[in-house]
């Protein structure tokens, strides 16, 4: 998921994604309870677009699956990707095998990835995006989505980019429109010595942790007790009994919170009543089945002491 003006770098995609899959059970919230019941296309895409305001955006779209007999494809779909804007522009993605990241467990395959970077003036929050996928001997792919809205923060308080903060450190923001969850991550740099501390040989410096909250409304998060580390993390318990303080001095930390939209918020939701798993609520229609969704990032650093942002 450097610090947040640089938006090269992205909340932990991979981390969030895990987050949402076990924990975000809404069957007894506000979302009705819905779930695929008709024989699903043999090409499935999932496309999401990344929007710091201000800033360059980012979108990916994963297609796997088959077009035609089973393993005609062994690479993945081909396919033209593009994203329509409100304005008329377009962007059209190209393949980038390493920009996709996928939920937990194991990579779909066969599938192919197709990538593009936004300049600041394409989308912006409130924007209605399409997506178009034109499959290769499959036929085209569709929808669209609405992108949040902007938000701002409201703690810690102040508006410099750095703020300081100790102990156990609330994280709360202004409510975005067309949002229906947020992620939040945080990258925290300067663990080491507090690891060696407590025995533990050449520990990293940074650990990354992930938390969510599961509605529009529900704007603000507790760090680090609502939020987890990833759990193939090689020093759990070491790093669980540090960071039962909080912030401490001589560490910084990289806050990231992102609205996430209707269409990402469905596609990734689980059901209380579904022991086959995951249920997936489609964004788009056509030859094919999939989503597209779309957020939008707030970001700002955090230090443990006056002079702990570089």
């Amino acid at each position: 998921m450097s610090a947040p003006s640089n938006t090269s770098r992205h909340p932990s995609a991979r981390l969030a994604f895990t987050i949402l899959f076990s924990t975000l059970v809404l069957g007894a919230c506000d979302l009705t309870e819905t779930s695929i019941t008709e024989p699903l296309p043999n090409v499935v895409v999932e496309a999401y677009v990344r929007i710091h305001p201000g800033d360059n955006g980012f979108v990916f779209a994963l297609i796997h699956g088959s077009v035609g007999v089973v393993g005609a494809n062994p690479d993945g779909p081909e396919a033209l990707v593009r994203v329509v804007a409100e304005s008329g522009a377009e962007v059209v993605l190209t393949e980038n095998p390493g920009a996709c990241f996928y939920g937990p467990g194991p990579d779909p395959d066969p599938r192919r990835c197709y990538a593009a970077r936004l300049d600041p003036g394409f989308a912006r929050p409130l924007d209605r995006l399409v997506l178009e996928v034109d499959v290769v001997g499959g036929g085209r792919i569709e929808g669209g989505t609405n992108v949040p809205g902007v938000f701002e923060w409201a703690q810690p308080g102040g508006g410099d980019a750095c703020a300081v903060a100790t102990g156990e450190v609330t994280l709360s923001w202004t409510q975005s429109e067309n949002s229906w969850a947020y992620l939040a991550d945080v990258l925290v740099e300067g663990l080491a010595p507090g690891l060696i501390a407590l025995g533990v040989d050449n520990p990293s410096d940074t650990a990354d942790f992930a938390g969510l909250t599961v509605s529009s409304a529900d704007t603000a998060i507790s760090f680090p007790e609502d939020f987890r580390n990833d759990d193939d993390f090689p020093y759990e318990q070491p790093l669980n009994t540090l960071m039962e303080g909080g912030m401490r001095p001589g560490w910084v930390a990289s806050v990231y919170v992102v609205a996430i939209d209707r269409n990402f918020t469905n596609w990734v939701r689980q059901g209380v009543f579904n022991p086959s798993g995951t249920v997936r609520i489609p964004s788009l229609r056509g030859a094919g089945t999939g989503v597209f969704g779309s957020s939008v990032v707030l970001a700002r650093r955090i230090a443990g002491s006056p002079n702990g942002c570089p």
